[in-house]
């Protein structure tokens, strides 16, 4: 027998009768299942970034029987650590030129269990002291692209490299990846910065002085939050890809707007998460916001709008068939008026 989640089980022991004995009564054993530690999670890919490192990791095959409340990656040499609520955590503070691996463990309510296997080996690289932008080696073309990394150090975009972006964005479309994100502009899609001095387009994840409020609202509902450094409006409508976790593969997420103006969470559009963990949204504006399962109560989701598009077409198919019927009409009397 085997226990899926900690609670109250009861086991009813069942005896039937035959022709020879009478039917024994039931009987029944009520106990308390307890939660037990979670498994080890399965490592990913740890990459190398300035004076920190990025690693990914997939949930355990069991929980223990509880919810997973953190996931914490040790960096060895030195034992510096990070914790989240999901993959990917960056770890900061590490020292440049030093190689580094890492491990994963998982926390339920039942403790902490086993560390992962070890990463791959990365090098943190030096941060760059010349300047608060993106460095020019981490801007590049490749693949019919214009790949923005901001993994590697700075995650701010001058006035003139943003201008030039938008510039090589009439003919290629712009990626730029961050930690657990990518936010595309397709071709063609951006335009003017309206005067910006620049762009910070690093992005967080289940932080910042918002989070306990957007996590109470979303319920039980909560995924995940994003917390954009930006706030106000991008160059143009991007496609952004954030890491929610393989678990929700195939799941309807509600992405939705905190407004801290009113406290309360408003919806902006549905997605659904593919088979690597990842939803893509679309949008011009940067905020705080919460992917929520579809339907969490309490935030208003909008009607599909199929029965307005149907009311259109029906307004709009009324109001050519008068047209044809005052054109047909203006001919009869026209050939009246020659008779």
């Amino acid at each position: 027998m085997t226990f899926l989640k900690a609670g109250t089980a009861t086991i009813t022991a069942h005896q039937a009768g035959n022709a020879s004995y009478s039917p024994a009564e039931d009987v029944s054993q009520t106990f308390t299942v307890n939660a037990v530690a979670p498994d080890a999670p399965m490592i990913g890919t740890a990459t190398a970034g300035s004076a920190s490192a990025t690693v990914s990791f997939t949930a355990p095959d069991s929980t223990g029987g509880a919810d997973i409340i953190s996931y914490t990656v040790t960096a060895y040499p030195g034992g510096i650590t990070a914790t989240g609520t999901a993959s990917p955590i960056t770890v900061t503070g590490l020292t440049s030129g030093t190689p580094y691996t890492f491990t994963v463990t998982a926390k339920n309510s039942a403790g902490t269990g086993a560390a992962s296997a070890a990463s791959n080996s990365v090098t943190p690289v030096a941060i760059s002291s010349g300047s608060i932008y993106v460095a020019e080696q981490f801007i590049v073309a490749a693949s019919g692209n214009v790949i923005v990394d901001l993994t590697k150090g700075s995650s701010i975009l001058s006035a003139d490299q943003a201008n030039r972006l938008i510039a090589l964005n009439r003919e290629q479309p712009i990626v730029i990846s961050g930690s657990g994100y990518t936010i595309t502009f397709p071709k063609g899609s951006m335009s003017s910065s309206g005067g910006r001095s620049d762009y910070d387009l690093g992005l967080s994840f289940d932080t910042g002085s918002e989070f306990p409020q957007i996590k109470s609202l979303a319920g039980n509902g909560f995924i995940r939050m994003l917390n954009f450094n930006h706030s106000g409006s991008l160059p143009g409508t991007a496609k952004i890809r954030v890491y929610v976790g393989a678990q929700y593969a195939g799941q309807k997420l509600q992405y939705n707007y905190y407004n801290p103006q009113t406290g309360t969470l408003r919806y902006m559009q549905a997605a659904t998460v593919d088979a690597s963990g990842y939803v893509t949204i679309s949008q011009s504006h940067c905020s705080s916001y919460v992917f929520t399962l579809y339907g969490t109560s309490g935030i208003n989701v909008p009607q599909t709008g199929d029965s307005v598009s149907a009311l259109v077409w029906l307004l709009c198919g009324v109001s050519a068939m008068g047209t044809v019927a005052m054109l047909i009409l203006r001919k009869k009397n026209k050939a009246n008026c020659l008779r």
